[in-house]
């Protein structure tokens, strides 16, 4: 395989850490402005002047993502009237070195050997400027920083997208879920237009024809609202798949790292088996945060920061959507108690307020809530795709391993190598809608 010459940082960047200055937060409290000062993983607010005034790379000194580089940048890139401090250490790449080839050479490197010190980890300038990092010529390095910025602007746009539909996702929320939607599938006129059509309740006004029940009335007798296992083990190959409250991100179960307890452990504790559908409902740690059992975990069981919310009698996702209404939140947080780690007992999830329409309407409201996530979950599914195929790209890049020609091929997409290893990063550029 072929492989690029490498070079110290020294060699590559003009280092100018001189140039930052602290500022402690009290000072900056004092000077607000519109110039945004910056540290080791980003943004930190902005302040009343600027030090610097170009495009640079930024490198955590302390306090970075080192251990979790793969996942979460070490480097980001600023421009403009900018402030630093002294937590990021301040790069400008030299002439005959492309400033955005160094910045992806750089923004998820493993430098965990270069680092020291134990619980906040420091980069210190000596050991950075022998981080060494690959030297093609420069019209490689120029075409390699197209091909990698062409993937970061999807990225990008990809996450203004989400959050678009996000921000339209709550409106909607809230229109359902206090005007409801009547038998000809259109949202009821608002209570100032039609004031006959609602009355007062508990949780404020709703439509007339709409009650108020708790957790407690959408469940059977013969499987109530529990919390899981309290010693699942540290593992058993094989076993039964453990839902932990970390599994639990974004109304998603996530599957990759799932604790798998034995089954003497998961038969003592037939009570939180679960069952595909249950919405699951976090109750320590982070409070509230809900996901369905997917499809692909039929028989698992749940630890005991989480609790198992087998809905029956009501439409699941309504239910889901009504707990997260500012009404149902309200109850939350007020029966959440705890300072170190913060939780809600069982008996006030099973006592929190919910609204309750007619299952028919229950179904408009959740066939409308369904589709909407449908369509955050297809960008999101995307987004992951991007940023899979952007980390590819940077291995094969970055390395050598592909070598790419410095002028743009529409045949080959400017990417040359021999046999899978050519076939596999085309089939990643022709996936960037570029």
């Amino acid at each position: 395989m072929p492989e690029y010459p490498h070079v110290p940082i020294s060699e590559c960047c003009d280092i100018l850490d001189h140039r930052r200055i602290p500022v402690n937060e009290d000072e900056r409290s004092q000077r607000i402005g519109i110039i945004p000062y910056y540290g080791a993983n980003g943004l930190q607010g902005h302040i009343d002047n600027w030090i610097f005034d170009e495009p640079l790379i930024l490198l955590a000194e302390d306090g970075g993502n080192f251990d979790d580089f793969i996942n979460r940048a070490i480097a980001y890139r600023i421009s403009g009237k900018t402030w630093v401090n002294n937590h990021a250490h301040v790069l400008r790449a030299k002439h005959g070195y492309v400033q955005e080839f160094v910045f992806y050479c750089l923004e998820h490197k493993d430098i965990r050997p270069s680092i020291k010190g134990g619980t906040r980890g420091k980069l210190n300038q000596a050991d950075l400027k022998n981080i060494r990092i690959p030297r093609p010529e420069e019209p490689q390095q120029r075409r390699i920083a197209e091909i990698l910025t062409t993937v970061d602007n999807q990225i990008e746009k990809t996450e203004a997208l989400i959050a678009k539909y996000q921000a339209i996702k709550q409106g909607l929320m809230h229109d359902l879920f206090t005007r409801g939607v009547d038998e000809h599938g259109r949202l009821r006129p608002t209570r100032d237009e039609a004031p006959q059509l609602y009355k007062d309740s508990e949780l404020g006004w709703i439509p007339k024809d709409w009650d108020v029940r708790v957790v407690n009335n959408l469940v059977s007798p013969s499987r109530p609202v529990v919390y899981g296992i309290l010693m699942p083990g540290y593992g058993w190959p094989g076993g039964v798949p453990v839902i932990k409250v970390k599994d639990i991100q974004e109304g998603q179960v996530i599957t990759t790292d799932l604790l798998l307890t034995s089954p003497e452990i998961d038969a003592s504790y037939r009570r939180s088996k679960t069952q595909v559908g249950d919405l699951l409902f976090t109750i320590r740690g982070s409070v509230g945060r809900m996901a369905f059992v997917p499809a692909t975990l039929p028989d698992a069981n749940i630890t005991q920061d989480t609790a198992r919310i087998g809905v029956v009698g009501a439409d699941p996702r309504f239910v889901r959507g009504a707990l997260e209404t500012p009404a149902a939140k309200r109850f939350i947080k007020v029966h959440t108690l705890g300072v170190a780690v913060q939780g809600i007992n069982l008996g006030d999830v099973r006592r929190i307020p919910i609204l309750f329409p007619s299952l028919k309407e229950q179904g408009r409201i959740g066939d409308r809530i369904e589709a909407a996530d449908k369509r955050i979950d297809a960008e999101v599914d995307w987004l992951n795709k991007l940023r899979v195929l952007k980390l590819g790209l940077m291995k094969d890049l970055l390395t050598g391993k592909v070598l790419v020609k410095p002028e743009h091929s529409d045949q080959d997409n400017g990417v040359t190598s021999n046999g899978a290893a050519k076939a596999g990063v085309k089939s990643r550029a022709e996936g960037v809608h570029a």
